[in-house]
């Protein structure tokens, strides 16, 4: 299986780039894995984050180097119209390079600060090619610590979001009654997703709405997304 993990950094510090590369490493030599890395870096406030992504592209695996910035001020962690707009930029640069790609079967887009197995990465792609269920887009659960993480992503098909707290969404209260790693249908997901090279050429624009924009430009496409709750990554918090 092939494919094309990608994901965005900025004033990122060495622990950061460090833990990525190492996961990216584990990612390529697991079995059956013919691994693609983009590391796209932009919007640093000096260009230390190039420099260690540019350090660790020597020492540790061979990856490529993306340079893209969307240009306006500096946010933090925020709900925020005009920061979603500036996300949406980076989101429509990394959906250009998996719409660009002429050698993955699966792309990945994981945002650079999260915590994730190969083996998990892995099964998230195969979920994304298998043919016994109707889902276009996945994402696995995000937690940071015990409490689920981007809960202004992920949304269910009511359009209300995730909650901290389990069961985290009343559409997860089923779960139990489901074949073991079934994907669950919902509106919007964030952070983490799994998609085809084709899907990203037929739905490039996240419209100014960040990941819940361009969810909701997936659904009116007619394309399905869903939420693998046996899958779990994890937020440093």
């Amino acid at each position: 299986m092939k494919i094309c993990l990608i994901s965005a950094f900025r004033n990122s510090s060495p622990m950061h780039v460090r833990r990525w590369f190492d996961q990216v490493l584990l990612l390529s030599q697991w079995r059956g894995i013919d691994l693609q890395a983009i590391a796209i870096e932009g919007d640093s406030r000096d260009d230390s984050t190039r420099r260690y992504l540019e350090e660790g592209q020597r020492r540790l695996h061979p990856i490529t180097i993306a340079h893209f910035s969307h240009g306006g001020p500096h946010f933090g962690s925020i709900v925020d119209t005009q920061r979603f707009e500036q996300l949406s930029k980076v989101g429509d640069f990394w959906l250009r390079c998996v719409a660009d790609s002429l050698y993955a079967d699966v792309a990945v887009f994981v945002e650079s600060d999260l915590i994730w197995d190969p083996g998990t990465m892995a099964d998230l792609a195969l979920k994304v090619l298998e043919t016994c269920h109707p889902f276009d887009v996945i994402a696995p659960a995000v937690f940071a610590g015990g409490c689920f993480y981007d809960v202004w992503g992920f949304r269910g098909l009511d359009g209300a979001q995730f909650a901290p707290f389990f069961p985290y969404h009343s559409s997860l209260s089923s779960v139990t009654s489901l074949p073991p790693g079934c994907p669950v249908e919902v509106s919007s997901v964030g952070s983490c997703v799994a998609l085809t090279p084709a899907l990203a050429r037929a739905v490039p624009s996240m419209s100014g709405g960040a990941f819940v924009g361009w969810c909701a430009n997936v659904r009116a496409a007619g394309y399905r997304i869903a939420v693998a709750p046996s899958l779990r990554i994890h937020h440093p918090a």
